[in-house]
């Protein structure tokens, strides 16, 4: 995935940058983010950092998450 996005150290001012968290009060379009409890690609304190910022900003915005069983 770094390869993609940017790897954490090294990349980590440029990805921190483009970070939505950082942004959140320009949000004018209601959010919605869903996040599986079970993701093992983004860490849930990723999630958790927008909806903090989101609800900083007073921005219109829902959160869910889920535990979906592999079957």
């Amino acid at each position: 995935m770094a390869a993609s996005i940017g790897h954490p150290q090294q990349d980590g001012a440029d990805l921190e940058s483009v970070s939505p968290a950082l942004i959140a009060d320009r949000f004018v379009f209601p959010v919605l983010r869903v996040h599986g409890k079970d993701d093992e690609v983004v860490p849930i304190e990723q999630s958790e950092r927008i909806e903090v910022a989101l609800k900083k900003a007073a921005a219109p915005a829902a959160f869910l998450q889920k535990h979906l069983p592999v079957k």
